[in-house]
């Protein structure tokens, strides 16, 4: 049985490349030599790594953080390893200790988390959603929306303010996913095509940087983590009455003004296209969510699953199953042996927001694009998966994959797993038969 964690951060520049933090614990003495010697081979020593952290000019996005590691590249191991203690515990309450770091890493605010249990009353509920749940949910189907519906509208109402804010940025709202988007659309270019292409692009994506402030998001990630803790409270909270659930839920879709709500029973549901929230309590389900673009996710700030078992199979395109843009998606499943797939910026991915994909248990199929399963630019991007036989494939860009101000984390904690970086990308200005692929636990900033 083998514990995984793959981890990038990276708190990018503009026009430097800078360095990644990936690793593990303090170095020992045997890894210390092991670096040692491979550097002697090539007329090299320890301290040739280090070098003045101001022979490359700063920007906004260069924080302290890597001004240390100029002078001290080996720290990253210390850090990396922090983070990585906490992942180890996480379903034992460390999750708190993360956001704080992460978001202190980032400089992405400070995590205060909102508790909102009996913040609303069902009387607010009610008058918000523009109707009474119990209706058609019954009294068992209701008392469990309306342990989350508080949270979800509070969120809802927050992320969308602060995408309103992230809308009047029209330059990051254009440039943030064509940046770190990847086509096969160069590999027949000439290097000089390439140059001029560069060139032309340099401009805006220097005002693309210079403009990208994460901090406007405070409350993006402050409401982003804090509901997903709600979340994981209220399914363990559910699932430890799971039977009696089985026997009072029957399926509802509620259409409400902040999208379509669902509660299901413990039959073989089939989502099609949008929600906002779905409770389902068992079964074989079948989430086929909306093949999104950029500007479909923005009008979705808020998107929530919770699933207590089932083998489930779960279907998405761009900016799906746990994939943010200026807003929270997260996805918890608590049993069977499920199916994620999806393409871009997906299963756990945070792009200026937070995407984040909970598995507790089953053998497990994750099948994503690029920037996906574990992927952070200018946000925070996890993919939890606790136990089961799983196994990962993407294109490029994931696995634990950190962009520009991001964290990314794929987190395994027990099972023999496959871990698959599959590109279909050609490394053409170098080599005709290399591929791209920034996979399992990679960084990578712009120059």
């Amino acid at each position: 049985m083998f514990r995984t964690i793959i981890f990038a951060i990276i708190f990018a520049t503009c026009f430097a490349t800078v360095a990644p933090l990936c690793a593990q614990v303090t170095l020992s003495p045997t890894s210390q030599n092991l670096i040692d010697s491979a550097l002697l081979t090539i007329g090299m020593k320890t301290s040739d790594m280090a070098m003045p952290h101001d022979w490359v000019s700063a920007d906004r996005h260069r924080l302290p953080f890597h001004d240390r590691l100029f002078t001290q590249p080996l720290a990253a191991f210390d850090e990396l390893d922090n983070f990585t203690t906490i992942c180890k515990t996480w379903n034992t309450g460390t999750q708190t200790a993360f956001i704080e770091r992460a978001m202190a890493a980032m400089q992405l605010g400070f995590f205060r988390r909102i508790l909102y249990a009996n913040s609303m009353s069902t009387d607010d509920v009610n008058r918000r959603l523009k109707l009474d749940p119990t209706t058609k949910a019954g009294f068992v189907g209701s008392v469990v929306l309306y342990r989350t519906l508080g949270a979800v509208i509070q969120a809802f109402d927050a992320t969308e303010e602060a995408r309103d804010r992230f809308h009047n940025l029209k330059i990051v709202e254009e440039m943030c996913d064509s940046l770190w988007r990847v086509s096969n659309d160069d590999e027949n270019m000439s290097l000089f095509d390439s140059y001029y292409a560069e060139q032309r692009a340099r401009k805006k994506a220097e005002l693309f940087f210079n403009t990208a402030d994460p901090l406007m998001f405070e409350d993006i990630f402050i409401h982003g983590f804090s509901l997903y803790q709600h979340l994981l409270d209220v399914s363990m909270s559910i699932n430890s009455v799971r039977d009696l659930l089985n026997d009072s839920v029957s399926t509802v879709i509620l259409e409400t003004p902040i999208g379509r709500i669902a509660i299901g029973g413990s039959g073989n549901d089939v989502y099609e296209g949008d929600f906002t929230l779905i409770i389902d309590v068992g079964g074989n389900d079948t989430y086929n969510l909306s093949n999104s673009s950029k500007l479909s996710a923005l009008k979705r700030p808020v998107q929530c699953i919770v699933d207590l078992s089932g083998n489930d199979l779960y279907v998405g395109g761009d900016f799906s199953l746990a994939g943010a843009v200026a807003g929270v998606s997260v996805i918890i499943d608590r049993g069977g042996n499920d199916v994620y797939r999806a393409s871009n910026f997906s299963l756990g991915s945070g792009l200026f927001g937070v995407g984040i994909l909970h598995d507790f248990d089953g053998d497990d199929m994750y099948v994503g694009g690029t920037n996906t399963q574990g992927c952070g630019i200018f946000g925070v991007g996890l993919l939890v998966d606790q136990s089961g036989n799983d196994t990962y494939r993407c294109d490029a860009q994931g696995q634990g994959f950190g962009g520009t101000r991001g964290v990314g984390v794929l987190a395994d904690l027990a099972g023999n797993d496959q871990y698959i970086g599959a590109s279909p990308f050609v490394d053409a200005l170098r080599y005709e038969s290399h591929y791209t692929t920034f996979t399992q636990g990679a960084a990578l900033g712009y120059r």
